[in-house]
């Protein structure tokens, strides 16, 4: 599984998030792709820009802004189940 992780620099919310992502990933070994959305196509920008930081897993939108744990851990666990 691949996890896509829309952040910028100087964002204290994205490190939250990373943090909690890494976390995360320990336990359910998904590979993790961080995009800068500063260094993406304008589309990114666009996309992501007032929603930072965001996670999207397959094209779904799994949590953005103030992400939290519970919120990220209960998303692998029910993808988990329906495998």
């Amino acid at each position: 599984m691949v996890v896509d992780f829309y952040t910028k620099t100087n964002c204290e919310l994205c490190d939250e998030a990373r943090i909690i992502l890494e976390m995360v990933q320990q336990q359910y070994g998904f590979q993790l792709r961080e995009h800068d959305i500063y260094e993406g196509s304008d589309q990114m920008f666009e996309t992501y820009h007032l929603i930072i930081p965001a996670i999207q897993v397959d094209g779904e939108l799994v949590a953005y802004g103030n992400i939290d744990l519970e919120t990220v851990e209960l998303y692998f666990k029910s993808e988990k189940n329906r495998k």
